[in-house]
């Protein structure tokens, strides 16, 4: 059968081969990754995340093309307009966008992750982290109360858009799997369930599931227990004597079972609690101890590793960063755009973790497989890379002048 890509793919993008499997792709490694390659593919994600073909002087492609380099250089799609000589003017873009839902566009989103993951990720269960990003907003909301949500003081604001994500922890392939948008009305259980269909719906099994100390509560543990999900997540200390602070006592790491009652449901759930004694510096004193509480399901890793097993859910800490390095900046006030923006810098970072680990790594004996580079391609270089063709294709303007005004003085005396 005749080598080749579904759907007008370009190779690395995460499509499978017309064959129907990924065989071709993984055997033909170059070992190499261009920039036209990577802005093939960026686009290609874009174009998709779009839904929609346009017609007319500027298609569907120079619109993609102004949010790819929007997101390369951290900038709003407007500036990028202003700033180049062949780009569609900022009218043309936002009457382009204009149309976008936000159902549908999440839908697409989520697809599109699933796509990535699914040329990347064994078929095995996986650890997956779940959390939070908020995204500092100033303003009021575009149409109900429920589009931002509260939060501590950061960038001058309390009001944040905030969006939940999934993330794998696998060395060399941590992408993000799912996406979703949440309002101020959600419960975290509501969000946290949400998501887990989504990575359930991609057939993704889940071996462990690493949350933040905020889903440390009675409704979200039961709802763990009663799916047969296993979990890691630190406990919140409370109390003065009683409580979770009772816990935290001696030098030395123990486990012990810990009942702890909703206070909406009044209902009741027990779990293993486990106080993990570490020393800074690694100086085995009294003054040097801290003592971590961590809540699992029925299994759990060692207790001398239990730490540094829970610090690879930093893993998703570090998406956020990259996240917010590619994402498009805008003052809009339309959550749809800013989903539009936020998915697109997910999907650029998918893109970039599956050109390492298709292009630039090496076979190897052991767990993975593969050796990837990562000192070649930092993801500032893959940005700087996508950056540089489309720079070059709409050419950036490299003499600014002062508009001369038309002169009213014959229009005088009449």
């Amino acid at each position: 059968m005749t080598q080749g890509w579904d759907d007008g793919a370009p190779e690395g993008s995460g499509r499978r081969c017309v064959c129907g499997t990924n065989n071709h792709r993984r055997q033909n490694l170059r070992g190499r990754v261009t920039a036209d390659e990577i802005t093939v593919t960026a686009i290609f994600w874009i174009l998709r995340l779009l839904g929609k073909r346009f017609d007319g002087k500027y298609s569907s492609n120079d619109i993609a093309s102004v949010l790819a380099l929007a997101a390369s250089r951290r900038t709003s799609p407007s500036r990028i307009c202003q700033e180049h000589e062949r780009a569609p003017s900022e009218g043309v873009v936002r009457y382009r966008l204009r149309n976008l839902k936000l159902e549908p566009l999440l839908k697409r989103a989520n697809r599109l992750l699933a796509e990535q993951a699914a040329s990347l990720l064994p078929r095995r269960s996986l650890k997956i982290a779940v959390d939070y990003t908020l995204i500092p907003y100033h303003g009021r909301p575009r149409r109900s109360e429920d589009e931002v949500v509260r939060g501590q003081p950061k960038h001058g604001t309390t009001w944040f858009h905030a969006y939940a994500t999934a993330y794998t922890i696998l060395s060399g392939r941590r992408v993000t799997v799912a996406l979703a948008f949440v309002r101020s009305k959600d419960a975290k259980l509501e969000v946290l369930d949400h998501i887990l269909r989504l990575v359930k719906d991609q057939g993704i099994e889940i071996g462990c599931l690493y949350l933040d100390r905020a889903f440390f509560t009675a409704e979200v543990i039961g709802y763990l227990q009663e799916r047969d999900i296993e979990f890691l997540m630190p406990a919140i200390v409370r109390g003065k004597k009683n409580g979770t602070r009772a816990l935290i006592k001696g030098r030395k790491s123990h486990t012990t079972l810990y009942a702890m009652r909703s206070s909406n449901t009044n209902a009741s759930v027990t779990f293993p609690i486990h106080a993990v004694t570490a020393y800074s510096k690694g100086r085995q004193s009294k003054r040097n101890a801290i003592t971590y509480l961590f809540a699992s399901g029925s299994s759990h890793p060692p207790l001398d590793r239990m730490l540094e097993e829970y610090r690879l859910r930093f893993g998703i800490e570090s998406s956020y960063r990259l996240l917010s390095s590619s994402r498009i900046r805008t003052s809009t006030r339309d959550p749809k755009l800013r989903v539009l923006y936020v998915a697109t810098s997910l999907l650029l970072v998918n893109s970039w973790v599956e050109k390492k680990w298709d292009g630039l790594s090496t076979k190897r004996r052991g767990p993975g497989g593969r050796t990837v580079h990562e000192d070649l391609l930092p993801y500032p270089r893959f940005l700087a890379m996508l950056q540089y063709v489309l720079e070059r294709k709409y050419e950036f303007i490299l003499d600014v002048e002062v508009p001369i005004k038309k002169s009213h003085a014959g229009l005088r005396g009449r």
